[in-house]
């Protein structure tokens, strides 16, 4: 059995006991200043944060959109509401082809073509089993044109494919026939989209241009390769028509 610890007493002298207590105070003070620093950098990055939403919602708001609910638009989003069978079911398809219609529109105004036809939303079928608000752009691929929720959000539902060009966000006033165009993003991810993750519709038009850009790119690229659309003609074809005509001369 062990025995009792022996304890030990130690004479300090009045200089030492200054010093040891110097050095304690000492690192209480560092201590609570790192805690105090601490808290202070979290509620200056949580300052900055907010600031930065703000600025970022009030940029959007500026740059958004303003677009006219169209009686055509009532006409089209009424016609497939009516065809499905839940309250839930015709709210969603009624807020989704007004979104998409809204972004049909101004993508017309801005000579973009569009073929709404051929997009997944004006497919009666998907609607049954599906949350579908896309919209072709012609040669560019599908936009998912998303109605904006209660807050400053918006829920982008699982089953929208990712090969998606991007999303865009629109605010419905459907008693004043008003919709806007809030913002866009490139990214598409099931969840929810906060405003924060948007740019400007601006900035889509830029986008769009890009992609345009880099589609005509690649559309020559095959073409020097001969795989080529119907509407595109090989080099053998005009190489002979041009040596064709230059025999006639």
């Amino acid at each position: 059995m062990a025995g009792r610890q022996k304890t030990y007493s130690v004479q300090l002298t009045e200089d030492e006991k200054k010093l040891l207590q110097q050095q304690a105070n000492a690192r209480k003070t560092i201590t609570k200043f790192g805690i105090n620093a601490e808290i202070f950098i979290i509620e200056g990055y949580l300052e900055s944060g907010r600031k930065l939403m703000i600025h970022s919602i009030k940029n959007l708001e500026e740059r958004s959109i303003p677009v006219s609910i169209t009686q055509a638009a009532l006409k089209i989003a009424r016609f497939f509401a009516d065809e499905q069978v839940t309250p839930e079911k015709k709210k969603q398809v009624y807020f989704n082809t007004f979104a998409v219609c809204a972004v049909n529109d101004y993508m017309e105004m801005m000579n973009i073509p569009t073929d709404p036809r051929t997009s997944d939303s004006w497919n009666c079928a998907m609607h049954y089993y599906a949350d579908v608000a896309d919209l072709k752009l012609s040669g560019l691929g599908h936009l998912e044109c998303r109605p904006l929720a209660n807050g400053n959000l918006c829920h982008i539902p699982p089953e929208v494919p990712d090969d998606r060009i991007g999303v865009v966000v629109v605010k419905l006033d459907i008693e004043h026939q008003q919709a806007t165009l809030i913002g866009f993003t490139k990214t598409v991810k099931a969840g929810e989209l906060l405003f924060n993750e948007l740019q400007t519709i601006e900035d889509l038009l830029a986008y769009l241009d890009s992609l345009e850009s880099n589609a005509t790119e690649v559309n020559l690229s095959y073409w020097l390769q001969n795989i080529i659309d119907v509407s595109w003609q090989p080099i053998s074809e005009i190489l002979a028509i041009g040596t064709a005509k230059t025999s006639e001369f």
